[in-house]
């Protein structure tokens, strides 16, 4: 509290108002897993430096983390340029980029990056060249780029670092008065003078221009609050803030008397958490934190605390240093580890609740226009105040008591609030005078309600309450009705309700109303008073994804999305909906969603969908596809919540609940960061041997190796420390492959046998929410060639070349006689090794072309062919347009048959990969009995084939496809001794042209891939088939793509002509 009352009495006024205030800020904190890796456990500073990475300081080393690895420095006596001392102090970055590190004992370090070594700077030498201890209890850097240094012994000095040269300053010289020697624990510096804070000196104010010294101190003529500082500070808005070991902290003002002073009160929660104060930290946001002796507080500028201590997640409550990341995380070093803090936007309430398990919410508006929030728990209900404060609790013991303190659900009509509970029926609330009354089952009353057990409530548009039962069915009590109708399953009416045990009721735009049970859905049809049900069948995979649905939500574009126990998401368009379809698309693990439970669906002003389940909350943007999840980690109470209890307020509030009580946030504050993580290369192994350098300091140095160097590794790092195991990465090696490599979450690359020549290796990362360092890093490479592919090499084999032909001509010269000769044998020579070479390279170009395996042709043959085929049947077509003919010769088409062996990967796991290639090179043969010698029969890639029927008819697809698929059929393939089987296939096939009366319309590229779709339906509806697609009438631009996405529409109007071995075309599934 202050010194001086007055200004304590004043602050008081506001003390509900800072209530608010923080209370609207949120933090959860974690121990770092990673804290058992220090080399000590207590951390004097966490530090990040430019590059991003993190730095902690104990009393046994320095620790450098990546997000994955500690790398630690520690004193080596053996070692001369390892650190000078264990015991570490301080760390900072000059503007150079460059470490320095202060030591008790062991003097000035500065951190070389490329050697991973020390530059030590210690006392006893030449007065500008060394410091005057070696125990330095504080550095910091000024604004001009000089280092000061304060020591044990209580006199400071600074490093100029234009000529490295140090200047000393003795505090007992400059200030006569004092009286003995004091720590420099901290130092800060305004626009006039250097601020040092000492244990027992006070505080010391020195002038930058005319080295005078100055004391403020306890007894002084303004005296200060404690002589004992542990920090000075320098705020933003200019304020010096004290910290001290006993007398907690104050702002110093020369102009301002008393100084503003906060001390500890324990009768006071709001209070700083202990006198003893370690440190001072502001952070993004402008927030004062004060590490404590007795816990992490936040200081609200109305003059109270926010304490967090251990049982909120701090490791220790000793507080020794304070850090915010650029993505918002707070590093705390504690003197049990390091403890993460993130800043959540959730509001966790557990306190003051009738029950801790949340089954459902409701708001209601009283005749004053009185706004309440209602929680209803398996323990009672509770009362909530606009701002999620608890007002009142109504249990068995209140007033009104409770006939069945489980409520399981709760709705709410103005200033009336609808509840169910478990056993005691439907309870009707009335806000304005708190009477309650309730409507149960009585076996002697037709009309009263079906069955005391309440799950759901729905107050529709005409004012019609609608009940949901887990026993009894539904309940209807129309607007001024006088009893209940009730909905029933009735075995064997397939328009009666299909389950009494109701889930969930929803009404849907258009006012009809839509029930879940633990059957499926159910749509009541208010003209017939019926239902239409829509179930879970197992065996049409678009049916509703699982038995019970518990959660619905209409959006704007008239579709459904449903909440299912086991089956996900389902999203109900709007066309199959009206038309009562059973046809819907499902989300689930695949599609990122983290639980297949889905128990609350609310949508915010974004049109997002937020998302309820077992493993916490997801974000879920219907438009992109983009999923954001939420669950302990970000700040969640517990990751698991209860179905029904999602809600959303009239202020766009949400809320959730489970068995933890429940969470509140406003939507639309949550933003996702646009901080992109730094990536640095964290290590180079050359033979998995670790180079001794720090690449992430090399600034894009290029690295060289040599022709022994044949295998080299990179590892990598993003250093975004929220979820390092979600972050992904990928490269690629400019100069070898200019693809990108994706990589996921592996962090390495490697390569062997890099050919000679230059290289740049560029890595890029993103965060866990895919948020991509597109710049990321770029590694120059160089691979030296072996010396007998260098240039000097080449210039002796040239002199060596030239001496030849030296000796070659004085020779002829001396033997004339015999030139003529010589020369015919030269040429003879000549010509035999140009025939060998060219017949070389005609067999090389046969092995390019041709698959290793079955000795079929490959995909690159077919590219290097087939263009000549085409611009011939291209002629026949436009001949045929120039004549103005309808026929076309019977040898003008192209079949494209692509043919897949069905079910081949159980040959291979039961036979083996042998038995597989043996069947693979006697399909071969088979191709050559069906198709003719002129044909290109190709592998087109493991066990699919291609064959192109050349100059046909294409009235004779159907005919060689079933003849080649009878072939593969009836052929017993041997594939070991006395073991044979058999096998079949599947076959999709088009013509080029596929539009005859635009033949350049599709390319035989897009050709092949309409024959690849035929196939992909012949696998879907029935293996040992074939389908295909021979002419197209089609006025579409891109024809491609109404071919792929319009198939059976095409086809249904005829456009596209369907030839197939299926009987029944509608059998046939092109997705």
């Amino acid at each position: 509290m202050f010194k001086n009352g007055m200004i304590w009495v004043v602050l008081s006024v506001f003390f509900n108002i800072s209530i608010s205030a923080s209370e609207r800020t949120f933090f959860s904190f974690t121990p770092a897993n990673f804290s058992k890796q220090l080399s000590q456990k207590t951390v004097r500073q966490v530090y990040q430096d430019s590059t991003g990475y993190l730095w902690f300081v104990t009393q046994e080393g320095l620790s450098r983390y990546d997000g994955y690895q500690l790398l630690k420095f520690v004193h080596d006596p053996r070692d001369p340029d390892s650190i000078s001392s264990d015991n570490v102090r301080s760390i900072l970055e000059d503007n150079q980029k460059r470490l320095w590190i202060a030591t008790d004992g062991g003097g000035l370090n500065r951190f070389e990056p490329l050697s991973q070594t020390f530059t030590k700077w210690r006392a006893g030498g030449e007065k500008s060249q060394s410091i005057i201890s070696d125990q330095i209890r504080s550095m910091y850097l000024a604004s001009d780029g000089t280092i000061w240094l304060g020591y044990n012994n209580g006199s400071f000095s600074r490093l100029k670092q234009n000529d490295m040269k140090f200047e000393h300053f003795n505090t007992r010289e400059l200030l006569p008065e004092l009286t003995k020697n004091a720590f420099v624990t901290s130092i800060a510096e305004d626009k006039h003078y250097i601020w040092l804070a000492t244990d027992g000196n006070g505080l010391l104010q020195f002038n930058k221009d005319t080295y005078q010294l100055k004391r403020y101190f306890k007894g002084g003529v303004s005296p200060l609050f404690s002589d004992r500082l542990t920090e000075v500070f320098i705020d933003t808005q200019k304020r010096i803030w004290l910290t001290s070991y006993d007398a907690g902290i104050s702002i110093f003002d020369v102009e301002k008397k008393p100084f503003p002073t906060w001390r500890h009160d324990p009768r006071q929660n709001r209070s700083i958490a202990s006198d003893l104060v370690h440190t001072v930290y502001q952070d993004h946001h402008q927030r004062l934190w004060f590490g404590t002796e007795g816990g992490l507080s936040l200081f609200d500028e109305n003059g109270s605390f926010t304490t967090f201590k251990k049982n909120k997640g701090v490791s220790d409550n000793k507080i020794l240093s304070i850090l915010q990341d650029p993505s918002g995380i707070m590093w705390l070093g504690t003197y049990s580890g390091i403890t993460k803090g993130i800043e959540v936007p959730f509001e966790k309430i557990d306190k003051g609740l009738a029950s801790k398990i949340v089954l459902g919410f409701a708001e209601t508006t009283s005749s004053k226009g009185e706004r309440t929030i209602w929680v209803a728990g398996y323990d009672g209900l509770t009362q909530l105040d606009s701002a999620g404060r608890v007002q009142n609790v109504l249990n068995a013991h209140s007033e009104p008591a409770l006939n069945d303190t489980r409520v399981m659900t709760v709705s709410g009509d103005n200033n009336i609030l609808w509840f169910g509970t478990r056993g005691g029926g439907l309870g009707r609330l009335n806000v304005d005078n708190m009477e309650v009354d309730y409507l149960v089952h009585d076996p002697n009353k037709p009309k009263s309600l079906s069955f005391n057990g309440v799950t759901s409530i729905h107050l529709d548009q005409d004012e019609n309450l609608w009940v949901g039962t887990f026993g009894g069915g539904l309940n209807l009590l129309k607007h001024n009705g006088n009893g209940f109708v009730h909905f029933r399953e009735q075995q064997g009416d397939l328009r009666s309700l299909n389950h009494d045990r109701v889930v969930a009721i929803s009404e849907l735009l258009d006012g009809r109303i839509i029930i879940g049970t633990i059957k499926g859905i159910n749509i009541f049809n208010p003209t017939s008073s019926d239902f239409d049900r829509i179930e879970h069948e197992p065996d049409n995979f678009d049916s509703l994804s699982a038995p019970m649905a518990w959660a619905f939500y209409q959006d704007d574009a008239e579709q459904l999305w449903v909440g299912t126990q086991g089956g996900g998401l389902n999203q109900w368009r709007k066309k199959d909906l009206n038309a009562l379809n059973n046809h819907f698309s499902r989300y689930n693990s695949a599609n990122g969603l983290p639980s297949s439970h889905i128990y609350s669906i609310q949508a915010d002003e974004m049109d997002n969908l937020w998302l309820s389940s077992t493993a916490g909350l997801s974000r879920f943007n219907p438009a992109t596809g983009k999923i954001r999840h939420f669950d302990s980690s970000q700040g969640l109470n517990d990751s698991e919540f209860n179905f029904g209890a999602g809600f959303t307020d009239s202020q766009g509030v949400m809320y959730f609940g489970g068995n933890f009580g429940f969470v509140r946030f406003q939507p639309n504050e949550i933003k996702d960061s646009k901080t992109v993580p730094p990536v640095v290369l964290v290590r180079i192994k050359k033979l998995n041997e670790e180079v001794g350098v720090d690449i992430q300091y090399q600034e894009q140095h290029e690295i060289v190796l040599d022709y022994l160097d044949y295998y080299i590794s990179f590892e990598f790092a993003a250093l975004d420390f929220n979820a390092p195991e979600l972050n992904e990465y990928r490269y690629k090696l400019e100069g070898l492959d200019p693809n990108w490599v994706e990589l996921g979450h592996a962090r390495l690359a490697s390569f062997t046998n890099l050919p000679p020549g230059k290289y740049v290796l560029n890595v890029q990362a993103s965060n866990h929410l895919g948020l991509w360092n597109s710049e990321g890093v770029a590694l120059p490479l160089r691979v030296l060639p072996p010396p007998w592919r260098t240039w000097w090499a080449y210039s002796l084999y040239a002199i060596l070349l030239i001496v030849i032909v030296l000796d070659v001509i004085r020779r002829y010269r001396l033997k004339r006689q015999r030139a003529s000769q010589h020369l015919i044998d030269l040429e003879e020579k000549v010509e035999e090794r140009t025939t060998d070479l060219r017949l070389v390279n005609e067999k090389l170009e046969q092995i390019s072309f041709t698959d290793p395996l079955t000795g079929l042709k490959n995909r690159r043959y077919l590219t290097q062919h087939l263009n000549n085929d085409v611009e011939i049947i291209l002629a026949k077509h436009q001949e045929r347009s120039l004549n103005q003919s309808q026929l076309v010769s019977k040898d003008a088409d192209l079949i494209f048959f692509l043919m897949d062996l069905d079910h081949f990967k159980q040959v291979n796991d039961r036979y083996g990969h042998s038995a597989g290639d043996a069947v693979l090179v006697a399909v071969k043969s088979i191709l050559e009995t069906v198709f003719r010698d002129t044909d290109y029969l190709l592998r087109w890639g493991g066990e699919e084939f291609l064959i192109v029927a050349r100059f046909v008819d294409r009235s004779s697809a159907e005919t060689l496809a079933e003849r080649l698929r009878c072939s593969i059929q009836a052929h017993r393939f041997n594939i070991e001794d006395n073991v044979a089987i058999n096998v079949t296939c599947s076959i999709g096939f088009s013509v080029f042209p596929l539009l005859s009366n635009q033949p350049t319309a599709l390319n035989w590229e897009r050709t092949i891939d309409v024959a690849d779709l035929c196939l992909y339906a012949a696998k879907k509806s029935s293996r040992n088939t074939w389908v295909g697609l021979l002419d197209l009438t089609c006025d579409e631009q891109d024809v491609f793509s109404a071919v792929v996405d319009k198939t059976e529409q095409l086809i249904q109007s005829g456009q596209l002509t369907l030839v197939s071995s299926i009987t029944d075309i509608n059998n046939i599934r092109w997705r």
